[in-house]
């Protein structure tokens, strides 16, 4: 007899779509009545959140995509989503230290400044890459931003003296 109100409640939503609404259904013939809330929820999240995941082709060959895929999972859901500044930053050092892949690193460092622009850390990151690919310049600039962000932070002031400028906006 459920059966026949999933089928019912199935037809409903195949005949008059409502916008927005992703449903499935999925039988467990291998669950009971007391087992099966904890996998239908498993299951119902991972449908929701589908596309939330990056593939490894999208994280180490093309980062670039990373932000059409979760402007288009951010509009699917109705909020912003995105990866965590942890994991963004961590990509960046990856390609920064392991695979001195620098454009690859900048592309993940600037990344992590426009989705967390208050994150003294970002903004320390990205000027460590450019300090990498020897642009002092824009090096000294990104490290004075994470000082206005973070007064307190010891490194930044170390690698502006080592980069020969000081940690205000005077030249040296």
């Amino acid at each position: 007899p459920a059966q026949r109100y999933v089928d019912t409640l199935s037809g409903m939503l195949e005949a008059k779509p409502v916008k927005g609404l992703r449903f499935g259904i999925e039988i467990y013939d291998d669950e009971t009545h007391h087992s099966l809330a904890l996998r239908s929820i498993d299951d119902g999240l991972s449908h929701i959140f589908d596309g939330y995941a990056p593939s490894l082709d999208t994280l180490y060959a093309h980062p670039e995509r990373l932000e059409e895929q979760y402007r288009s999972l951010s509009r699917r859901l109705g909020t912003e989503v995105f990866l965590s500044e942890g994991l963004i930053d961590y990509f960046g050092d990856v390609f920064l230290n392991t695979y001195r892949d620098q454009n690859k690193a900048l592309l993940y460092f600037h990344l992590n400044t426009q989705r967390h622009p208050r994150s003294a850390s970002a903004w320390a990151r990205l000027a460590e890459a450019y300090a990498v690919q020897g642009q002092r310049d824009r090096a000294v600039e990104n490290y004075r931003k994470s000082l206005e962000l973070d007064p307190d932070n010891p490194s930044a002031v170390a690698q502006l003296k080592k980069l020969g400028a000081a940690p205000s906006g005077s030249p040296n």
